[in-house]
């Protein structure tokens, strides 16, 4: 225990304190992940909730973190779009940096910031999405042609969906 954690048990007797330390031991050689105890003293009621650290759960160890980070395999289709079809390998995917609400324009009823056909460059403001009441403007990476848009104005969006699809040939 440390020092801010003993001021904040000052409320137990030394029994008690005791008795704790027991079941820190037991909960660390235990397959139990926490512990809680409650004592009521003068009728307030005091709690103390003892929990492995994250490290140690047994359930963290066994993701293979490649089983859902990296990139995702190119597949070589036809696309329709309004001005014909592209190849999907040379498209790049905007894909959502965040959570969130996205936005195709900078307040309701403004044009959109860009739309299937237009021509963008590095650093061009794509669409705005809003996580925890923060308005994100999401740039484009590349230069190309926008032939693709996988999103709906004021709907929410995934953390690493597609949200553009930018022809980088064009």
């Amino acid at each position: 225990m440390t020092a801010s954690s003993n001021q904040e048990l000052r409320f137990l007797d030394e029994a008690t304190l005791s008795a704790l330390k027991e079941l820190i031991e037991l909960l660390e050689k235990s397959s139990l992940s926490s512990v809680r105890y409650e004592q009521e003293i003068s009728g307030v009621r005091h709690s103390v909730e003892l929990s492995k650290r994250a490290k140690d759960s047994k359930f963290l160890g066994n993701i293979d973190p490649s089983s859902f980070c990296g990139p995702e395999p190119v597949k070589e289709q036809i696309l329709s779009s309004s001005e014909g079809s592209v190849r999907q390998d040379t498209l790049y995917w905007v894909r959502s940096p965040l959570v969130g609400t996205a936005y195709v324009a900078l307040k309701p009823g403004a044009d959109p910031l860009v739309k299937a056909g237009d021509q963008v460059t590095v650093g061009t403001p794509l669409l705005i999405i809003e996580a925890m009441k923060v308005m994100n403007i999401i740039k484009s990476p590349v230069s190309g042609r926008v032939k693709e848009v996988r999103f709906a104005d004021g709907h929410p969006v995934e953390y690493d969906e597609q949200l553009l699809g930018i022809d980088t040939q064009a």
